[in-house]
């Protein structure tokens, strides 16, 4: 399908990496407050009377498009949020109330509680200082234009022990490492650091391969980290092309991504 066309939006895709649940009894003041990379290229949505994937947040929202993407949904990238968002910006013109949509619907199905807030406000590295839908929810960004132009991100993904969203946020009963390292980022708020806590965090709540522990030590390698069955290395992109190779020696297959810094936009 042509995806330059009027009415296409382009949405970042967003890994969390340190996140805590804020639930209430309203969806448009439940959330979360965390941080996560914003990621480029992303989902690809255009109008459509066909909606492709056929999510039923479409159907909740009462908008269809249809969308390219370049990672699988489920795994950890926020796809169904990046749906939510193109399927509600192609009906309401403004956009709080698009994004009040969006936000609804992915917290009603149970497949999301920030991703909608951080992709919709976000920039670089999203930080979701409090939780909840337009008019609840606050997102600052962390932007360092000249560090992210030199590093990429790349993506593998591994099975990992949660099937969706739901059983994740199920199984998930303490989030105790949360509080220090939230702090930690808050005080010194910089790539560094956030995937410094990112990597403390996926461990502690034992979501982190250990079969790619080795990536760690490689060579130009800035940080780690792992969300749902998604994992993330950051890496100075003149070391870029040998971490690659090591990967692809190593049997994987590795996806290539960079920071975003503009946020959503149209085609």
């Amino acid at each position: 399908m042509s995806m330059k066309r009027k009415g296409c939006f382009e949405i970042p895709l967003h890994v969390s990496g340190i996140w805590k649940p804020i639930l209430t009894r309203s969806p448009l003041s439940t959330g979360s407050l965390g941080a996560g990379l914003l990621l480029k290229p992303g989902v690809i949505c255009c109008p459509s009377s066909r909606p492709w994937p056929p999510l039923p947040h479409q159907r909740i929202i009462g908008s269809y498009v249809e969308c390219r993407l370049p990672v699988g949904i489920g795994k950890g990238f926020a796809t169904s949020a990046a749906i939510s968002l193109a399927s509600a910006l192609s009906k309401y013109s403004n956009y709080h109330s698009a994004i009040a949509k969006a936000h609804n619907a992915e917290v009603v199905l149970k497949t999301g509680l920030g991703d909608v807030m951080a992709i919709a406000y976000g920039k670089g590295i999203a930080l979701r200082v409090k939780g909840g839908g337009p008019g609840w929810g606050k997102v600052y960004s962390i932007i360092e234009s000249d560090k992210f132009k030199k590093v990429s991100v790349i993506a593998l993904e591994f099975k990992g022990s949660w099937k969706d969203t739901p059983s994740m946020l199920s199984s998930i009963k303490s989030y105790f490492p949360f509080p220090p390292l939230w702090r930690r980022l808050l005080t010194n708020p910089s790539l560094e650091t956030f995937l410094n806590v990112a990597n403390a965090f996926s461990k502690t709540l034992g979501m982190y391969p250990e079969e790619f522990s080795f990536i760690e030590s490689l060579k130009g390698v800035l940080g780690t980290y792992a969300k749902k069955s998604v994992y993330l290395t950051v890496v100075k992109n003149i070391h870029i092309r040998a971490v690659l190779d090591k990967l692809r020696k190593e049997g994987l297959d590795p996806q290539i991504f960079t920071i975003s810094e503009n946020g959503i936009g149209g085609l």
